[in-house]
């Protein structure tokens, strides 16, 4: 019986060979996967098939809709298009390539679990996409909140962050690219012919379990670790800013300790979010790399059912991320309510401090009043424009 397109470590290719002269725990040893995992593969029933393909469709169709929204909002709004919402725009468009990517390659593997569906070209590019736009999202999320930190305690320390943003953007996905790129370079596909049938395998084949294991535990620390240490340290350093010395009016005060008090809000939801989203598909992650493999190794019952729903969980982050940035900016609401209802004839309040926002006549009773006020302010009024 013939194995077809077997692993060769010494080449990086595959070749032909026999199912008997080849070591298949030895291949196994190195890879994503072990005996113990092959052997407690779920029977998925056409209910829980249905439920899945259900639940991401749900999240595909809203996070496309909110994301693409905020993105069309943003273009289309001249006031809007300011140094920050280039960083929201940037976000939103990962969360589009999330629910593009990430999302239904989760599903369709999932429902697959015995064998690899999609080829070897996806079984390349499938964990170096999720980690590519996932690691993405976690850098972007962090700059803007680093932004944020600063435009609220330091708006002179902006330019760190709004000088050249397109830069900041470029660094972002290079370096989300490098630390994803592991996963393209040792991701492997194999088709083998056996006594139970014909099977296929997708995994990532790294040159050793140590290799592995230090790539993974780098990749987590980098990419979602330190982050939220990052964005934890502002935020308590924000909670604890006292508004400066050369601020004594009490109305300036006032102002100041909104502004912050918005900053802290701002913060503290969007770690929050990432947090509870995150953690645990990362978490699992490391207990993966660290478990014992070997004989006798077993799962915990229902870590397959618990590893799908904190990835969907994980996912589905995607969608909330637009509601944050909408609920904290009420210029983009009143232009996406424009944009919405077609009403070209109005324009989205500025975001600038010193400008008021457009309104119609005062006499009209339906007249969007977007003047500047402590109550109804823009978040994206301390960017510049």
């Amino acid at each position: 019986m013939s194995f077809q397109s077997v692993f060769n470590t010494s080449s990086g290719s595959f070749n032909k060979t026999t199912l008997i002269n080849f070591d298949f725990s030895a291949w196994l040893k190195n890879s994503n996967i072990s005996f113990s995992d092959l052997s407690v593969l779920p029977d998925i029933s056409t209910t829980e098939r249905v439920a899945k393909i259900t639940m991401y469709a749900v999240a595909i169709l809203l996070a496309l809709t909110l994301n693409s929204l905020i993105i069309i909002v943003i273009i289309r709004t001249k006031s809007l298009r300011t140094k920050f919402n280039l960083y929201v725009v940037n976000m939103a468009s990962v969360n589009i390539l999330i629910s593009l990517t990430c999302m239904w390659l989760h599903v369709v593997t999932n429902l697959n679990p015995t064998k690899w569906p999609l080829g070897s070209f996806f079984c390349k590019i499938n964990t170096f996409l999720q980690v590519l736009v996932v690691t993405v999202s976690v850098f972007t999320l962090t700059v803007i909140v680093v932004d944020r930190f600063f435009a609220t305690l330091y708006p002179r320390c902006l330019v760190i962050t709004q000088a050249h943003q397109v830069t900041s953007i470029v660094f972002i996905w290079i370096s989300g690219a490098l630390l994803a790129l592991p996963w393209l370079l040792y991701s492997r596909f194999v088709e083998y012919d056996w006594p139970g049938g014909h099977g296929v395998l997708c995994q990532a084949h790294f040159p050793s379990k140590d290799f592995r294991k230090a790539y993974i535990t780098a990749s987590v620390v980098v990419g979602y670790v330190l982050p939220i240490i990052i964005m934890f340290v502002l935020l308590i350093v924000t909670m604890m800013k006292s508004a400066p010395p050369k601020v004594p009016a009490l109305e300036e005060r006032k102002t100041f300790d909104h502004t912050r008090q918005k900053a802290v809000t701002m913060i503290m939801t969007v770690l929050l979010v990432l947090f509870l989203c995150w953690s645990p598909p990362q978490f699992e992650r490391l207990w993966d790399v660290y478990r014992y493999k070997g004989p006798g190794a077993k799962l915990p019952k229902g870590i397959h059912a618990m590893t799908y729903a904190s990835f969907y969980i994980a996912y589905f982050s995607c969608c909330i991320y637009p509601i944050v940035y909408i609920g904290f900016n009420n210029c983009f609401r009143h232009a996406a309510a424009n944009f919405l209802c077609r009403r070209s004839a109005l324009s989205a309040t500025s975001v600038l401090p010193d400008e008021p926002g457009p309104s119609r006549s005062t006499s009209d009773p339906g007249s969007l009043k977007l003047q500047k006020n402590p109550d109804n302010d823009c978040f994206t009024e301390m960017s510049t424009p």
